[in-house]
């Protein structure tokens, strides 16, 4: 437990305090802290409840994250963070096979899950949605699965998608990215948080903003007829909107 601790808290001091570290240039800062919050979370319940660092107890560890109602890229986060840590530091992975069973486990068991924000759409639905954006040539259709994805990754509400600025998100070597929320409701001191976002739904948002032309300021925005899009945000009730009107394309009431 201890060696975890201390191999993170040094490593991860030692790349702040050196920033012409290549590993410093191969992550944004956002992740170095959100990986640190990972392993920081890990050690505490390492030690709460008396286990040593192992594939078995990452393997447990995952699945009391899972009965908390974490979402799949919030857990994926912990084996990431891991992998990192012992990569830097050329040391083995503790993620074995039971880990990775469960994390497989936790992916089946959350597929049926709805989303916290459109309550009727599944997680496995969002993936329908995005095969039908990609299928489809309508930026309407792009934005949805846009919307819908990064919901879903990072169980946001209506209001929060509404606020996302493009500079709130950064992509990663691996292709997945990192959402930084500024404010929110459960966020008492302002002091806002960073959220994982998978590979595929960075896709799709690049792919969104590559189709508009949108460099700065609000992520999603209104849509002119023609399918330009405006200097507009889109609002809250306007992302429900959309959600809802995404549902029942997909036969969702």
């Amino acid at each position: 437990m201890n060696t975890l601790t201390e191999t993170a808290s040094k490593t991860l001091d030692r790349i702040n305090a050196d920033t012409s570290n290549p590993i410093t240039q191969s992550v944004s800062p956002n992740t170095l802290r959100v990986y640190r919050t990972a392993l920081d979370a890990l050690k505490t319940w390492l030690t709460i409840n008396e286990r040593e660092l192992s594939d078995s107890a990452i393997a447990d560890y995952l699945a009391d994250l899972n009965s908390q109602a974490k979402s799949v890229a919030r857990i994926n986060l912990v084996i990431a963070s891991v992998n990192w840590l012992s990569k830097i530091n050329e040391q083995p992975s503790p993620v074995g096979r039971l880990t990775i069973a469960t994390m497989k486990g936790i992916r089946r068991s959350q597929a049926s899950k709805p989303v916290k924000q459109a309550q009727a759409i599944t997680w496995s639905d969002t993936r329908t949605l995005s095969r039908m954006a990609k299928q489809s040539n309508a930026i309407q259709d792009l934005r949805a699965s846009a919307i819908i994805s990064l919901a879903s990754d990072c169980l946001l509400r209506r209001s929060e998608i509404a606020d996302i600025q493009v500079s709130d998100l950064t992509r990663e070597p691996d292709s997945s990215g990192r959402l930084t929320i500024r404010k929110s409701k459960t966020d008492q001191f302002g002091e806002g948080t960073t959220l994982y976002v998978g590979a595929s739904t960075m896709n799709l948002i690049e792919t969104w903003l590559n189709r508009t032309g949108i460099v700065d300021g609000a992520l999603f925005r209104s849509l002119n007829k023609a399918g330009i899009a405006s200097s507009k945000p889109l609002s809250a009730q306007s992302v429900g909107t959309i959600i809802k009107q995404s549902a029942q394309s997909i036969g969702i009431e």
